[in-house]
């Protein structure tokens, strides 16, 4: 594998055919020799968003690898697929990328993917981390705190489905068009202003965005459905070690429901971030995060 510049190997449009015939989409950064990094990516969003882990994981050793969740960027759709569904998924690109042991981190709407691969993988998982992340939304005291957008698109998938449809389809295809409404919509606090003033970090967000809706709207609508939902498993059964960075000035998904997380797994290990909201951790605590990920460090 060629290393490209000085955030290493960078090979995005990477792709398998899974047993199912369906489009596995993904993409590779960091170091080709480093040990596997399973990143899953946030809501709206694609594998895409990884590159701000490409320079990072490149100085500390790691293979990131962003796979796209079903109807998503390369990946082809999947009807009636469950989060529970996605673990199998993971199974299948490791055998490809001749994996036997990975971490996984999960990130803000991805969490639920990366906590079920730990939870059906688990003796192929070496440690979780938890980045800004989404749990379980069933619960009327974590969402209450909740930006207004988000606590109103999970009370229509769960009580008007149909309104639910017809509003966030409308929804899906306006961001299509103009990506920046998710800053909007997310309610930046400042640290993430200030993160997002750099050219470089909203020029890749953008990228990431649009990428989720390659393939129209179906996909990302699916995903909120999906986000809506209990979780089909009980985060004390997952027996791996994780470790929850997230921001305090979080105003998209609440520090209440990392603090709820942190009490339900067992071996969990919380990290407040005093001065960071939803987006800025990554960029200001890159090394940090990814470290623990990586046996030996």
């Amino acid at each position: 594998m060629e290393m490209v510049d000085r955030a290493g190997m960078e090979q995005l449009e990477e792709a398998i055919t899974l047993p199912d015939g369906r489009r596995l989409g993904y993409a590779l950064l960091g170091d080709p020799s480093g040990f596997p990094v399973v990143y899953c990516h946030g809501f709206p969003s694609s594998r895409f968003e990884a590159r701000r882990l490409g320079v990072v994981a490149s100085e500390l050793g790691a293979l990131v690898i962003a796979p796209d969740r079903p109807g998503i960027g390369l990946s082809d759709f999947q009807p009636q697929r469950r989060i529970l569904d996605w673990p199998d998924d993971l199974d299948h690109l490791a055998a490809a990328l001749g994996i036997e042991r990975f971490s996984l981190l999960g990130c803000s709407g991805g969490l639920p993917y990366a906590a079920a691969a730990a939870y059906r993988l688990a003796d192929r998982v070496f440690r979780l981390s938890s980045l800004s992340g989404l749990g379980p939304t069933d619960d009327a005291a974590l969402t209450r705190s909740m930006g207004a957008a988000a606590r109103f698109g999970f009370h229509l998938a769960r009580h008007r489905p149909r309104l639910f449809a017809f509003t966030y389809g409308t929804l899906g295809r306006l961001v299509a068009r103009f990506p920046g409404l998710v800053f909007l919509l997310n309610e930046a606090t400042p640290p993430d202003q200030r993160v997002l003033q750099r050219p470089e970090v909203r020029d890749n967000l953008r990228r990431a965005i649009l990428e989720a809706f390659r393939q129209g709207h179906r996909g990302p609508l699916h995903e909120l459905r999906l986000l809506a939902q209990p979780w089909a498993f009980d985060p004390q059964d997952i027996a791996t070690p994780v470790d929850i960075w997230h921001g305090c000035q979080d105003h998209v998904v609440p520090l209440a429901m990392a603090e709820v997380l942190a009490q339900r797994l067992p071996e969990a290990t919380l990290t407040r971030l005093e001065d960071d909201g939803h987006i800025s951790p990554i960029y200001q605590h890159g090394h940090r995060i990814l470290r623990p990920l990586l046996p030996g460090r």
